[in-house]
């Protein structure tokens, strides 16, 4: 692709690196045909390829309507384009360069600035989002039934085995998952018990940055990512081994720092250290002997792999290995390549596309006839278990 970045732009970092990313783009479309937001509407520029030209025509100095930076939001950023481009196209790098330059020469809406500020303040603020979910608990019996399924249900955070062993890892925890699914973490810390490793717990909970990046605000996330790298080095310093995620969203963020802070020479170094230490739960249990560790799982049980593991991660196969070995098959949907729509915040900011999404896979997965459906994601689990007839939880939980 022939590239003519404004020079404003053209020799800084990331203008060096959006210009070598649009260059390496052939206009092939293969990535269209693996885009569930093109599958859903067939228009060129709700896929890859037309949002790659999006960008390209901002970052070249035109003038870009905030119809545009739309089309770059409803991106859900699941990354299935990358894992087909022949060319090797770092796609959602060049969507962050994009998005960024776009939204400082386009201001969003009055009503947009409210609820994503809301968001990021009342997600990654556990007392205060603790609070309102016990309302919204108090509310429920008096919501249409539309809206009661779209309450989440508040969850006690669940005790850790406090043993003595040799080996310790950090256990990330997230924003929502202590306190909307906290068995997750806990067994996690069961299993790795057994396994002879201790769970760090983390003091504060932390947000990986995510939400605040996905919703513009930038230097906010990336302090946030100083803020975690400062904290995990300290616990890597005194012998922990790695950073254990059992969210594959956040986990896939965290492995992305090394990227977002590439050009702080003071956090660069230490960005890389912590993305390379950061491990899926499945990835830290195919290298451990896990003869001690039993499935007592008749059920029927139905894998979606979120996006975030398969495309982000790039770890497929790991968890059907895991739960193969201990004799369970899991059924695996029709287009599993396909995002069911929750994709962090995405919901929340697109929720009629959301729910087309989520609406086809769970088609796909209920066409398995299961009783229970297992991913990876607690963003999947609760966005497909709004609607889903049969249980949706963690697979680490088939461990219990």
């Amino acid at each position: 692709m022939q590239t003519s970045l404004d020079s404003r732009f053209k020799e800084t970092e990331a203008g060096k690196e959006a210009d070598k990313i649009l260059r390496k783009c052939v206009h092939c479309g293969f990535c269209n045909a693996v885009c569930p937001t093109y599958q859903l509407s067939g228009n060129e520029l709700e896929g890859p390829r037309g949002r790659i030209y999006i960008i390209k025509n901002a970052l070249e100095g035109n003038q870009v309507s905030f119809a545009s930076l739309s089309r770059l939001d409803h991106c859900l950023t699941c990354l299935s384009c990358e894992s087909t481009c022949p060319s090797g196209v770092n796609y959602h790098q060049l969507l962050n360069i994009g998005r960024e330059w776009i939204e400082k020469n386009n201001k969003r809406p009055l009503s947009q600035r409210i609820f994503r500020n809301l968001l990021c303040r009342i997600i990654p603020n556990k007392p205060l989002l603790k609070i309102l979910l016990s309302c919204a608990k108090l509310l429920k019996p008096l919501l249409p039934s539309k809206l009661k399924a779209q309450v989440p249900t508040l969850k006690k955070t669940l005790a850790w085995p406090d043993d003595n062993l040799p080996r310790s890892m950090i256990l990330h925890q997230g924003c929502i998952q202590p306190l909307l699914s906290p068995e997750t973490n806990q067994v996690t810390a069961e299993v790795f018990s057994k396994l002879g490793i201790k769970c760090i717990p983390e003091e504060n909970n932390y947000c990986c940055g995510a939400l605040h990046y996905h919703s513009g605000k930038t230097q906010k996330a990336l302090q946030i990512i100083r803020n975690n790298i400062d904290a995990w080095l300290l616990q890597l310093d005194k012998g922990a081994e790695c950073i254990v995620s059992t969210a594959s969203g956040c986990g896939w963020f965290i492995k992305d720092y090394k990227n977002l802070l590439k050009d702080d020479p003071a956090y660069a170094q230490k960005a890389l250290q912590i993305s390379l230490k950061c491990k899926d739960v499945a990835e830290v249990m195919v290298t451990e002997k896990t003869d001690k560790l039993e499935i007592n799982q008749k059920n029927l049980v139905a894998y979606h792999a979120p996006c975030s593991l398969q495309h982000g991660q790039k770890a497929s196969g790991h968890v059907e290995k895991l739960l193969a070995d201990k004799g369970l098959q899991l059924l695996i949907p029709e287009d599993p390549h396909l995002c069911c729509g929750s994709a962090g915040t995405y919901s929340l900011y697109n929720p009629g596309t959301a729910g087309k999404l989520q609406k086809n896979k769970l088609n796909n997965l209920m066409a398995l006839s299961p009783e229970i459906i297992v991913t990876a994601n607690i963003g999947c689990q609760l966005h497909l278990g709004k609607n889903s007839r049969v249980k949706i939880t963690h697979w680490i939980e088939l461990f219990r």
